[in-house]
C-alpha cells in the first residue's frame, strides 16, 4: 500500500494515479525515514558484532508469540489485590445482613444458605449459625439494630415482651393491632343489647339451617346466598352473620311469608312462629344496622367484610 500511495516502483506494485502529490510526498517521507532507520540498526548490529571476541557466536533470539507482542502494545492495568476478610468480619457482614433486611433467622439452617456460603468463603466456611446471630451477633450489634416485636397483649404474651425488653435494650415490644380489634369486637359482643340480637340472629339462622326443606328455600329466595359467614373468632362470625341477614332482610321476610313455605308441616309450630316474630320485628332489624354500622369498620380493618 505505501509503495501503491507513494508512486515508487516496487515489484508487482503498480502506482495510483488519483492519490493527491501531498499525501505522496508524506509516505514518500515515512519510507524514507524507515530505511534509514533500519540502516542505522544494522550498522550498529555489525558494530557489536565485530567487537565479540572470535569464537562466540550469539544465540538466536527466540519468536515472540502475537500474544506477548499485542500484550506489550496493550498492556493491562494491573490487578488491584483486595484483602482478604477475617472469617470474623465476615460472619458480622451477614449478621448485619439478616438484621438490615429482617430475615427470620431459620434461613440459616437451609442448605442452600450453606451453599450459597462455600460458593463464596470457600470450603468450610458456615456463617454464622441461628443460635449464634441471637446470642452472639444481636448483643453486639444492639446499639446499631432496633427490632420490633410484635405480639399479643395478653397477659402471657406481656411477660415475655417484658423479658425481652430487659433482655435486649434494642427490642422493643408492640401489642398486635388485630388482637387489639378482636377485643373490642368481642367486648361489643358482650353489651346486653348487642347480645340480645345475635342470639336472636342465632335462632333464625339454626331453624334455617336444620331444616332441609327451609335451607333449599331460602337458597331460592337469596340467589344461593348463604345467611351464616365464618370468621376467625366467635364476635367476629356473629358480626359477620348480622350483616349477611340485614343484606337479606326483605328477602327473608318474603320466604316465610310465601305460600311455598306456608305449605311445609312444620310452618305453624313454635320455632317456625318465632321466627317469623323476628324477621317482621322493627327493633329488632334497627339494633341490627346499629350493630352493622359499628363493627363493620372494625371488620373491614381485619380483611373480613362480606364480598360485595
Amino acid at each position: 500500500m505505501k509503495f501503491h500511495l507513494s508512486r515508487l516502483p516496487s515489484k508487482g506494485v503498480h502506482p495510483c494515479s488519483k492519490v493527491r502529490d501531498d499525501v505522496t510526498d508524506r509516505v514518500k517521507s515515512i519510507i524514507a525515514m524507515k530505511e534509514e532507520e533500519k540502516e542505522a540498526s544494522n550498522a550498529k548490529k555489525q558494530r557489536l558484532d565485530d567487537a565479540k571476541p572470535p569464537g562466540i557466536v550469539s544465540s538466536p533470539k527466540p519468536p515472540v508469540s502475537a500474544e506477548t507482542a499485542a500484550a506489550k502494545l496493550f498492556p493491562c492495568p494491573a490487578t488491584a489485590v483486595r484483602p482478604t476478610a477475617s472469617p470474623l468480619d465476615a460472619e458480622r457482614c451477614i449478621a448485619e445482613f439478616f438484621f438490615e433486611n429482617k430475615l427470620d433467622f431459620s434461613v440459616a439452617r437451609s442448605s442452600s444458605y450453606q451453599l450459597m456460603l462455600e460458593a463464596l468463603g470457600g470450603p468450610g466456611f458456615g456463617g454464622p449459625t441461628v443460635d449464634a446471630l441471637k446470642t452472639a451477633w444481636l448483643p453486639k450489634l444492639k446499639s446499631e439494630v432496633s427490632s420490633q416485636v410484635i405480639m399479643d397483649n395478653s397477659l402471657n404474651y406481656a411477660c415475655v415482651g417484658n423479658h425481652i425488653l430487659q433482655s435486649y435494650g434494642s427490642i422493643f415490644w408492640s401489642p398486635c393491632a388485630s388482637h387489639c380489634l378482636n377485643l373490642i369486637l368481642d367486648d361489643f359482643s358482650r353489651i346486653d343489647w348487642v347480645n340480645r340480637c345475635i342470639l336472636r340472629a342465632q335462632t333464625v339462622t339454626r331453624f334455617v339451617y336444620n331444616n332441609a326443606r327451609v335451607l333449599e328455600l331460602m337458597m331460592k329466595f337469596t340467589g344461593g346466598q348463604e345467611l351464616v359467614r365464618s370468621g376467625i373468632t366467635r364476635p367476629t362470625s356473629s358480626f359477620l352473620t348480622l350483616q349477611s341477614l340485614l343484606r337479606q332482610r326483605s328477602r327473608l321476610k318474603h320466604m316465610f311469608n310465601s305460600p311455598e313455605y306456608s305449605t311445609f308441616s312444620y310452618s305453624n309450630r313454635s320455632p317456625s312462629l318465632s321466627c317469623i316474630d323476628i324477621v317482621e320485628d322493627i327493633e329488632f332489624w334497627r339494633g341490627v344496622e346499629e350493630i352493622a354500622s359499628v363493627s363493620e369498620p372494625l371488620l373491614k380493618r381485619r380483611g373480613c367484610s362480606l364480598p360485595i
